[in-house]
């Protein structure tokens, strides 16, 4: 690994939440198995459900993951990314996806002044990562 998932050490995984049906759809589009979305309870209405697709699964590789990604982009739909580090309780969870403001920025680098340009770096490789996404539609 190299730049800002250097960092992370050893147990990290990508999360990418979108509405149920966005995903689901984008899944299908890109080969990847349904059963890797998990749906979130979305009370009475199906439509509004949220749902996630982590990466790596055992339904979803990396590549797999891109693609997926790839078109929501292209959709031009509704998600969020997210890069997750360890595997219990204390699990730090950087938000790429849509980017930080401002003060939220301010925050975490008070709060955790040694990972807060990792959060930084995490949101600049996917601004880049979505403009090609973008331009290759």
């Amino acid at each position: 690994m190299s730049g800002a998932l250097t960092g992370l050490g050893e147990a990290w995984w990508v999360r990418l939440a979108a509405p149920a049906i966005a995903l689901t759809d984008a899944c299908e589009a890109a080969g990847v198995s349904t059963n890797a979305v998990d749906t979130l309870a979305a009370g009475d209405d199906d439509a509004a459900a949220s749902a996630v697709l982590t990466c790596p699964s055992y339904f979803c590789t990396p590549g797999a993951f891109v693609l997926v990604l790839a078109h929501l982009t292209r959709c031009n739909l509704d998600f969020e990314l997210q890069v997750v580090m360890g595997a219990d309780a204390r699990a730090s969870v950087y938000a790429v996806h849509p980017p930080l403001d401002e003060h939220s920025r301010q925050l975490l680098s008070q709060v955790d002044p040694e990972r807060a340009p990792a959060a930084s770096e995490l949101e600049a490789r996917a601004r880049s990562v979505f403009a090609r996404l973008r331009s290759e539609s």
